[in-house]
C-alpha cells in the first residue's frame, strides 16, 4: 500500500489475492494484462483460479496456484471414536455429531486432549472466512450487486449461529483462537490434537511430512459438508500481478508467465500439494496418481462460492471479523454482532460510491 501510494517503481511484481486485486486494481495500481499474456496460457487457466487476479472482468495478473477449502480429518481419530474412517460427513448435522464424538479424553486424566474441530480466529481475515463458508452453505451472500449489505439477513444469522453452536458444544480446539494463517492452522492440525478442519490443498503434503506431522498416512479428505442441498467452499487461490508503476513490465510479465508454465505448475503441485492453475496440468495422470485428493478437488469445484472481493473488502473484513470473534466468544449474540458489523460496513461502502 505504501509503495502504491507513493507511485514507487521499486516493486515490479506483487503477490495478490481476490480482495487485494479488487482494491488495488480498482484504484489503478495494477497493470491490466488481458491483451498481453499468451493466448495459449489464457485459454488453459482454470476459471476458479482467476478470481485471485481478476476484478470486474479485467485481468490484472496470473494465478500461481488453485485453492479451495476441503474437509480434512484424521482417520485414526475416526476409528478410535467408533466412526468409519472411509466415510467423511456429507451434511452439517453429520459433521456436528462426529465432532462431538471426536472430542475426547484419550488418556483418562479427566481433561479433553482431542477436539472434534479446528477453527481459525486469530485474525479478522480468518474469522470472516469461517463465517463466509457457512454463509455460502446457507445460500447467503455478503453484498448485493449495488453494494448493499446482505450478510446480516436471516441466512447470515443462521450461519453465525451454526458457527457459535460448535463452540457451545465444546468441540472447538482452544488453539483456534490463535490461528491467524493457513500455515498456523495446518501446523496445529498435523499435531494430531484436532480431528477435523476445513483446510487448503497444501494440507496433504504437510500431513505426510514425517519431520513435522504426527498423522502421516492417516489423512482423510472429502467435500465440505452441506447445510442445504449442496456443498460450497471458500476460494484461496493466489497469484502475481504487475505494478502499474513498474519500469520493467515486459520482464515482470515474463516472470509471472514462467510461474504459470506447465513445467513450473506441475513442480509446484508435486512439491507443495497446491493445485495447478492450468487445466492441462490438472488433468495430468502422474499428478492425479501422486496427489490422490484431486478427485475431491474436482468434486468440490462443482460448487463454487467465490470469496468476497471488492475495493472495500479489507475494511469490511477487519470490521466483520472482529464481530464474528465477539459472537463465538459469547460476548454478543449472532444478530447483534452481524447488525453492528452491517452498520459499520454500510459506512465503509458509502465512501466508495
Amino acid at each position: 500500500a505504501t509503495l502504491f501510494a507513493s507511485k514507487s517503481s521499486e516493486a515490479d511484481v506483487v503477490w495478490t489475492y481476490s480482495a487485494w486485486t479488487a482494491e488495488f486494481g480498482n484504484a489503478g495500481y495494477l497493470e491490466p494484462i488481458d491483451d498481453k499474456i499468451s493466448p495459449d496460457l489464457k485459454e488453459d487457466l482454470v476459471p476458479g483460479a482467476l478470481e485471485a487476479v481478476a476484478y470486474n472482468q479485467v485481468l490484472y495478473g496470473v494465478p500461481r496456484f488453485l485453492s479451495l477449502r476441503l474437509f480434512y480429518y484424521n482417520k485414526e481419530a475416526f476409528e478410535e471414536a467408533g466412526l468409519d474412517p472411509e466415510r467423511p460427513p456429507k451434511t452439517w448435522d453429520e459433521f456436528k455429531e462426529m465432532a462431538v464424538k471426536l472430542t475426547r479424553d484419550t488418556d483418562g486424566d479427566g481433561k479433553i486432549d482431542q477436539y472434534g474441530y479446528l477453527g481459525d480466529y486469530g485474525a479478522p481475515n480468518n474469522s470472516t472466512m469461517s463465517f463466509e463458508l457457512l454463509l455460502y452453505l446457507n445460500g447467503g451472500r455478503m453484498f448485493d450487486e449495488q453494494g448493499q449489505v446482505l450478510f446480516n439477513d436471516e441466512k447470515g444469522q443462521r450461519a453465525l449461529e451454526q458457527l457459535v453452536e460448535l463452540h457451545e458444544l465444546g468441540v472447538v480446539d482452544p488453539a483456534s483462537m490463535g490461528i491467524s494463517s493457513g500455515g498456523d492452522k495446518t501446523a496445529r492440525f498435523v499435531s494430531g490434537v484436532p480431528a477435523t478442519m476445513f483446510g487448503w490443498f497444501s494440507t496433504y503434503a504437510a500431513a505426510n511430512d514425517e519431520s513435522k506431522s504426527n498423522i502421516v498416512g492417516k489423512l482423510g479428505w472429502g467435500t465440505i459438508p452441506a447445510v442445504l442441498s449442496e456443498s460450497a467452499s471458500v476460494g484461496g487461490s493466489e497469484g502475481y500481478a504487475i505494478s502499474a508503476f513498474s519500469e520493467k513490465k515486459t520482464e515482470a510479465l515474463q516472470f509471472i508467465e514462467f510461474v504459470a508454465s506447465k513445467e513450473m505448475q506441475k513442480g509446484i503441485a508435486l512439491r507443495t500439494g497446491w493445485m495447478p492453475v492450468r487445466a492441462s496440468v490438472l488433468n495430468d495422470p502422474e499428478l492425479k496418481e501422486k496427489l490422490p485428493y484431486t478427485a475431491a478437488v474436482e468434486e468440490q469445484s462443482k460448487y463454487p462460492a467465490y470469496r468476497f472481493a471488492a475495493p472495500y473488502a479489507q475494511e469490511v473484513i477487519d470490521t466483520l471479523g472482529n464481530e464474528i470473534l465477539a459472537a463465538v466468544k459469547g460476548e454478543k449474540d449472532a444478530k447483534k454482532a452481524l447488525d453492528d458489523a452491517a452498520v459499520k460496513a454500510a459506512e465503509i461502502t458509502a465512501k466508495y460510491r
